[in-house]
């Protein structure tokens, strides 16, 4: 589809569902693929769009060079997210697990707890990106096309409960345990106590 087509059909998603925080599609590509994509995309209106990643320090660079990037090529609402645009998921350990077991169990598939790399530094709120393998039915088999993303921020997915909380002088934080040695602090509502 067309950027303008995939900004139509996410505009109609997100505008039905304060759960989502954008959605994305990342290909899977090649080295050479990644040097024409960045200059189509250059060509496209997006002159400093690079294939990128994060540094030790957490900026932005552009990315190594390897065999093989998911950059993320379209993402909606653009603005919002544009820090994530090119970005290489495959450069991520906790996506590229992701990805990886989407891709092998042909199903969705969402992501540790992460800091989305358009998040504002103050605000520090998690998210989990769902990854959604596509295949293409070319009738002898299901070739692989790439993955549809949702981005879901943790703050989102509670809706008001957290404002209802505060109004009530309540807080609450929410721990992911999976690792009971290693708990993750997935939201920490604002402290009302005296």
């Amino acid at each position: 589809v067309s950027r303008t087509e995939f900004d139509q059909f996410s505009a109609v998603i997100l505008d039905s569902d304060q759960v989502f925080y954008g959605l994305g599609w990342t290909p899977i590509i090649d080295h050479a693929q990644r040097l024409e994509t960045e200059i189509k995309l250059k060509q496209e209106g997006f002159p400093d769009f690079h294939v990128t990643e994060f540094s030790s320090d957490g900026t932005l660079i552009s990315a190594k060079i390897r065999n093989e990037y998911a950059p993320v090529l379209y993402i909606y609402p653009f603005q919002r997210n544009k820090k994530a645009f090119g970005l290489d998921l495959l450069a991520n350990s906790a996506r590229k697990e992701a990805l990886t077991k989407a891709k092998e169990l042909r199903r969705a598939v969402a992501t540790a707890p992460i800091m989305l790399a358009q998040e504002k530094e103050k605000e520090k709120l998690k998210a989990v990106i769902l990854y959604l393998p596509v295949f293409l039915d070319d009738t002898s088999n299901h070739k692989f096309a790439g993955f549809v993303s949702g981005i879901l921020r943790l703050d989102g997915m509670l809706g008001s409960v957290s404002s209802d909380a505060d109004s009530r002088n309540l807080s609450f934080n929410i721990y992911d345990e999976t690792d009971l040695n290693n708990p993750i602090s997935l939201f920490e509502s604002s402290d009302n106590s005296l």
